[in-house]
């Protein structure tokens, strides 16, 4: 595990200009639309990266949804707390077996 996370954590400053070029972002943004998420809903991210699906997963919950991001590598855990998201939202360093919230939480 400390092999995969430490793969991720080298690469998490240039993760998103080596693989999320415009083209890519345009079809994520296009793809999260086909989700059918609802204003006010909770989604969670899993394995959020560095956050490129928040400002997309943002624009469909709206101001009373809530986003929880969740990723077990710190460094790009701070890429994503870069991105603009809304005041109740949540990034969190988590392995995604051992989730630290209650169920119905999310």
């Amino acid at each position: 595990m400390k092999n995969r996370l430490g793969f991720f954590d080298r690469r998490a400053s240039d993760w998103e200009k080596v693989h999320y070029p415009p083209h890519v972002r345009q079809r994520l943004e296009a793809l999260v639309k086909e989700f059918a998420i609802r204003p006010g809903e909770r989604v969670l991210d899993v394995g959020t990266g560095t956050g490129v699906l928040i400002p997309y997963l943002c624009g469909e919950v709206g101001a009373l949804g809530r986003i929880f991001a969740v990723d077990l590598s710190f460094q790009m855990l701070r890429q994503a707390n870069r991105k603009p998201r809304g005041d109740m939202d949540i990034i969190v360093q988590a392995d995604v077996h051992f989730l630290p919230f209650a169920n119905e939480i999310v």
